[in-house]
């Protein structure tokens, strides 16, 4: 099933986290490598399979992928609002790092049992206006995983990129 569905009947270790944190980074790395950017990345797309004691993701859902040189700016306006980095919602030109902002939230709601930092506001207003003001709390969140999750949910031209992303993983 879907990683919203899993995260919401099934409590995970910190080890389970910490792999599906690393699976999913890798497997953004790959799409990016190889000049994808998913740009629709949330938890309901991705798939876990569970084989003996080990979970295995796959992303699915490319409709509004987009082949991407690194340097390439996109000015589409697309993707989930509760998943939208800053940029988008202000309407501003957007890289690769969009994958980014998604695979921070992504890793928050691993980390806090399937709650995702800007779930709670229900006004379409006032959740974009969190969003871009970047209000949201590491309640519940190890320390370890703080300055990963810091690190990808920043404004675009303070994000960190796919490598860094990796390296700060290697840490944890």
């Amino acid at each position: 099933g879907s990683l919203t569905s899993y995260l919401s009947r099934t409590y995970l270790t910190t080890n389970q986290q910490t792999d599906l944190i690393k699976q999913l980074a890798q497997a953004i790395e790959y799409l990016h490598y190889h000049g994808i950017v998913h740009r629709d990345l949330k938890p309901e797309n991705i798939l876990i399979d569970k084989k003996d004691m080990d979970l295995h993701i796959k992303i699915i859902d490319f409709g509004l992928s987009k082949m991407h040189c690194y340097t390439e700016t996109m000015t589409e306006q697309c993707g989930t609002l509760l998943y939208l980095p800053p940029e988008i919602l202000m309407h501003h030109k957007y890289t690769s790092k969009t994958d980014i902002w998604n695979f921070g939230l992504i890793s928050y709601a691993i980390l806090n049992g399937g709650i995702h930092p800007f779930a709670a506001e229900l006004e379409t207003k006032k959740l974009a206006d969190k969003i871009i003001s970047r209000k949201f709390t590491f309640e519940g969140i190890e320390n370890k995983y703080k300055e990963l999750l810091s690190a990808c949910l920043q404004n675009e031209c303070a994000r960190a990129d796919i490598r860094t992303v990796m390296k700060l993983i290697q840490r944890i």
